[in-house]
């Protein structure tokens, strides 16, 4: 998932822009112990396994999709939808804060559902609009590439208590590669579909998990999807 830094700017990747698990994901991923000891699988296997999924995980933000997930946290639960069609971009927030952030290719606009005509407002960010804030942080795909790099770097130096393993597994029928990180109480968990797109992000950082899933998958994307809601009042900041 790609989307706007500015207005006037190129996009960026904001594919972790689903819940606070994605701060999980980093601090887990930040922690390198000094000891050394041997690790399973086979380190070269497990570094050529995690370079398959970085390339693969690269691939999203030239991808077309239209997607939901799923999230859970120590909040509570709901669901996002994304739409991509690059350079457009869509983010759709469920209930209790229903809402939409859409990138046309040239502005960023938010969209409160609530209401009528619905209201639609400028924003010179993603990170400014209200589904920004309600998000935390965007992270863009190159912070799980770099995760998973830092991962190949830990089974490279023989990490004292760093375990990976790999699994398969079926998101919104769509197969996915997963590999799975454990330190300690600290765990994370990243699952990457065949064509490239995040299936699945969970962690637990000291035994709070979180995660996101995808749930809905589908390569069909229109055009009007990107469109502003019909008689949407449009302001800009002061």
């Amino acid at each position: 998932m790609t989307a706007a830094k500015s207005h006037g700017q190129s996009p960026r990747p904001l594919t972790a822009a689903i819940t606070g698990v994605v701060a999980t994901s980093m601090a887990l991923s930040s922690v390198i112990p000094a000891a050394v000891a041997s690790s399973k699988p086979s380190p070269a296997s497990a570094q050529s396994k995690l370079r398959q999924l970085e390339t693969a995980v690269a691939k999203e933000p030239r991808a077309t999709f239209k997607i939901t997930y799923a999230f859970r946290n120590g909040q509570g639960k709901g669901s996002y939808t994304v739409e991509q069609k690059p350079p457009e971009q869509l983010l759709r927030t469920s209930p209790p804060s229903p809402g939409e952030m859409i990138y046309n290719g040239r502005k960023t606009y938010y969209c409160s559902l609530y209401g009528s005509p619905k209201t639609c407002i400028i924003y010179p960010s993603v990170n400014a609009s209200p589904v920004g804030s309600l998000m935390g942080v965007f992270f863009d795909i190159g912070t799980y590439v770099s995760t998973m790099k830092s991962w190949a770097d830990m089974i490279g130096v023989n990490t004292a208590g760093f375990r990976v393993s790999f699994s398969n597994a079926t998101f919104a029928g769509q197969r996915s590669d997963c590999v799975t990180w454990d330190f300690g109480r600290d765990n994370a968990k990243y699952c990457v579909t065949d064509n490239g797109i995040l299936a699945y992000v969970g962690g637990s950082n000291g035994g709070s998990p979180s995660a996101f899933w995808l749930v809905s998958y589908s390569l069909n994307v229109s055009g009007s999807d990107f469109d502003l809601p019909a008689g949407a009042k449009i302001t800009k900041l002061p």
